[in-house]
């Protein structure tokens, strides 16, 4: 368990990858505009079932 918890510690927190480069998120923020509400429904579904 301490060598666990010792890794958890030390490893940096990474955050998702859309979110580190902006290019992607700027391209996904399009994406959604373009998408039907429909579709950012479903999303919004799937995002609240995986959290």
């Amino acid at each position: 368990r301490s060598s666990r918890g010792s890794i958890t510690r030390g490893a940096p927190i990474t955050p998702p990858t859309f979110s580190i480069t902006p290019h992607e998120a700027e391209e996904d923020e399009e994406d959604k505009q373009q998408k039907p509400p429909n579709e950012d429904d479903d999303d919004a579904e799937v995002l609240t079932r995986f959290v």
